[in-house]
């Protein structure tokens, strides 16, 4: 048996409490989490049975806790749904009592100890919500549980006598006091403090990390035993119900505000956690060093699957590197003249045939999906607010609609609120709503928010750049005359206008845009301090790098909105604000929906044509494809959100592998081969583990699979295939004899063995070569591997501090 069989056949002993013992000495055990699981994949943990017998002070409150987690198993940096019910109500306002708090840790051995979490680094304004000692590492001497005699080793140095706390001890073994060295408020995961509901549920997205965002912990690394063989290292979750009683005996329902008080690792407090075991996949490289490597590139809709695709990949022996670029410049690229550019892309739409003129592309459709609006949000109403409404208050928010006008609103700062000074000397601004909470339009759709306290969002969340996904959704906001009117400076039936900025840009006209231009240029300028130069509106609402991070911030709530002026800064500068805090976080984006599964986030419903509040389900998106407007390339379809059938999820995409084949050698052309033919079997088996199609993909249909698999067999026949193209001889082509024949490609087998024959042609656009493109630009992107975009959080959260 592998390693890694070794590991995922331990996992699944650990959720019923059994012990695995691998060859290096390495013992794995759970003695708390009773789990029902299959593969390792979901688990629900009843509180009762995990303790049996408890003594705990809270043990009547916990007595009907049932603790459900949607994925235990294929981690990576990701988002996981950590849901419970049977809880009492959390105290209103503050977090006083009956609250939930979630960490992560490492052991190796058995279960984790205090020192192996990552915990005690909240923000400021969280901990000023929950009693004293709550959101530390401190244990308190007061604790029955606790004898300072026997545990002197936990005495903080330099403090006084009664001072104990856990030190944070890294996988490494090395142990320090000074654990905000390690991790702090902007990187860590821990959550402080969730709050249960009226109806006693409650859940949070908790943001799961491996090595390469939390060294520290180890989670995903290497681990090696005796026998030289590694595995992925397992780590765990743990979630520590709190109550009303400290251990102390202390009622906090008699003490005014009712607090309770001392941290998760006290022994009273500690003694009632559950323990659930983390599996990850590896996060090492995936591919042997020394393999032929082959350049790809092309639309960020696919880079989840591709990211998936690769370990997979290896076994054909090449290593495959995909760099994200916007549609217009991979189909700009495929057709360079300069060598080493790519010769395939994933793209959206075809090219056009002034790109094209001169060469012969060809098509495969290799993945659907869609744009979608995710968003984390908390109830955050008034006590005016339906009871149904009200007993929300605190927990997350799962039933948001967008129409597109509201997005359109959005989109162009309309909002005083997204407004540098919020509209300050700009009457139309100044006479619009603050934010969305407070558009009638907004609400009449979206009635739980008719009570709803000042919380708003940080604008839309947008990625720089361009592509053929933004442009649909410029096409669905331009398929509502209402929102093309508002564009076009026309009031909406309350009376908002559009911000006089974006008029110039005519955006519910002429040609479509394929990016979401920022246009509103003025300057906020504060009188508390003549030194401050004042922010705009890339400030306090910026571009993101792609829609990966538009989804993780969303996670996170932090908008990395640097409105924060602080003068003792060197130089003096703006600082980013913190991230929202739990119960009135408000984030809201535009990002792809596998990203918005990756970080476990909800997606809005959205009107369609129709007037129909659509989620973007297989069905829904299969649908729409379905009825995908036709290219100017023979079978080559491209997104229609206008269209008019009902049921349909407006902004479904379907991503298409183009092939520039005159510029193809034979190299390059078994490559594509290989890639189409996984791309079109396995590669559309859904499922978390590496290798599968992940969560937000849809399957593409079997004339779309027939369609690739036919391409990819064609591409066998190279000399066949490149009939019609002219000849060139490039010094990097060794596939080009001297006597100016091209080899066919060498039979290669598929690295599915349920690929079946193929029954369609491939899509090919072969128009003149008379005509040539010159001159294109050459982007030298480096290859995006699979940990590529987990690499650089780090860095960009300490940017993100400066």
């Amino acid at each position: 048996m592998s390693a890694r069989s070794r590991v995922l056949a331990g996992l699944s002993l650990l959720a019923g409490g059994a012990v695995l013992t691998l060859s290096s000495g390495i013992v794995l055990v759970t003695a708390s989490a009773q789990a029902s699981t299959v593969d390792g994949e979901p688990v629900s943990v009843n509180w009762a049975d995990a303790h049996p017998d408890s003594h705990s002070a809270n043990a009547a409150s916990f007595a009907n806790l049932v603790f459900n987690v949607d994925q235990t198993a294929h981690l990576g940096h990701q988002g996981i749904t950590v849901s419970w019910e049977g809880g009492l109500p959390t105290t209103p306002s503050e977090y006083g009592a009956n609250f939930i708090q979630i960490m992560q840790c490492w052991g190796d051995i058995a279960e984790p100890t205090p020192d192996q979490c990552q915990w005690g680094a909240p923000s400021t304004t969280l901990q000023n919500l929950v009693g004293s000692g709550v959101a530390t590492r401190s244990v308190s001497v007061t604790d029955p549980a606790f004898d300072p005699a026997t545990n002197q080793a936990l005495h903080v140095p330099g403090q006084a006598e009664s001072s104990f706390a856990y030190p944070f001890t890294s996988v490494n073994g090395e142990s320090t006091w000074n654990y905000l060295s390690v991790f702090d408020s902007t990187t860590t995961n821990e959550v402080t403090a969730a709050r249960t509901g009226l109806d006693g549920t409650g859940s949070v997205t908790f943001e799961v990390q491996t090595s390469l965002d939390a060294p520290h912990l180890g989670c995903g690394g290497e681990a090696t035993q005796s026998d030289g063989s590694t595995f992925p290292r397992a780590c765990w979750l743990v979630i520590v119900p709190r109550g009303s009683i400290d251990p102390d005996g202390t009622d906090s329902s008699t003490s005014i505000p009712p607090r309770i008080t001392q941290s998760p690792f006290s022994p009273s407090v500690w003694q009632d956690r559950v323990v659930i075991p983390l599996n990850f996949e590896p996060v090492s490289q995936s591919c042997p060093i020394g393999q032929s490597e082959q350049r790809v590139l092309g639309s960020e809709i696919i880079s989840d699957a591709f990211t998936s695709w690769q370990p997979g990949l290896c076994a054909s022996g090449t290593t495959y590197g995909f760099s994200m670029i916007g549609d217009s410049e991979a189909r700009t690229q495929i057709v360079s003249t300069v060598t080493g550019s790519s010769r395939l892309a994933f793209v959206s739409s075809p090219l056009s045939e002034e790109q094209s003129a001169g060469t012969k592309i060809v098509y495969a459709p290799v993945a659907r999906s869609a744009i979608v609006f995710a968003y984390n949000i908390d109830y955050n109403v008034t006590a005016d607010a339906p009871d149904e409404v009200f007993s929300k208050n605190g927990t997350r928010l799962h039933n948001l609609v967008f129409n597109q006008r509201i997005v359109a609103k959005l989109l162009t700062q309309s909002y005083r609120a997204d407004n540098p000074g919020f509209g300050a000397g700009d009457s139309v601004i100044q006479g619009n709503p603050n934010s969305i909470v407070d558009d009638p339009e907004f609400v009449a759709l979206n009635p739980d928010f008719v009570a709803w306290n000042s919380a708003a969002p940080q604008g839309l969340l947008t990625a720089l750049g361009s592509s053929d996904a933004y442009a649909d959704v410029w096409k669905w906001i331009r398929s509502s005359p209402s929102a093309v009117s508002f564009l076009g400076g026309t009031p909406d039936d309350w009376g908002m206008r559009i911000n006089p900025e974006y008029l110039a840009l005519n955006l519910g006209t002429g040609d479509v845009p394929d990016s979401f231009p920022k246009a509103d240029l003025s300057t906020f300028v504060s009188t508390d301090d003549p030194a401050e130069p004042g922010y705009g509106s890339l400030d306090m609402r910026p571009y993101y790098n792609d829609m990966q991070e538009t989804a993780y911030r969303t996670l996170r709530a932090d908008g990395n909105v640097k409105t924060n002026w602080d003068p003792y800064k060197n130089p003096p500068g703006y600082r980013a604000l913190p991230a929202q805090e739990p119960g009135s976080r408000m984030m809201i984006s535009i990002t792809t929906a596998s990203a918005a599964a990756r970080y476990g986030l909800d997606v809005a419903r959205i009107t369609n044509v129709n007037g129909d509040k659509v989620s973007p389900s297989d069905d829904a998106i299969a649908a729409a494809i379905a009825h995908f407007t036709p290219s100017n390339v023979a079978g080559v379809k491209i997104a229609n959100p206008s269209g008019q059938e009902a049921d349909i999820y407006p902004l479904a995409e379907l991503v298409y592998a183009a092939i520039n084949v005159c510029s193809l050698d034979s190299t390059s052309a078994m490559a594509y081969r290989t890639l189409l033919n996984y791309s079109s079997t396995d590669g559309q088996v859904q499922g978390s583990a590496r290798g599968m199609l992940p969560v937000g993909y849809v399957p593409i249909s079997a004339d779309e699979a027939n369609a690739s698999s036919a391409l990819a067999t064609s591409l066998g026949s190279l000399s066949r295939l490149k009939k019609g193209c002219t000849l060139t001889t490039s010094k990097s082509d060794s596939s080009v004899t001297s006597s100016g024949s091209i080899p066919d490609v060498a039979p290669a087998p598929s690295p599915s063995s349920t690929t079946s024959g193929p029954q369609t042609g491939p899509t090919v656009d072969h128009l003149s070569w008379v005509t040539s493109i010159a001159g294109a630009g050459f982007l030298a992107g480096i290859p995006m591997c699979v940990a590529g975009p987990l690499m650089v959080r780090r860095a960009r959260n300490l940017r993100d501090k400066l």
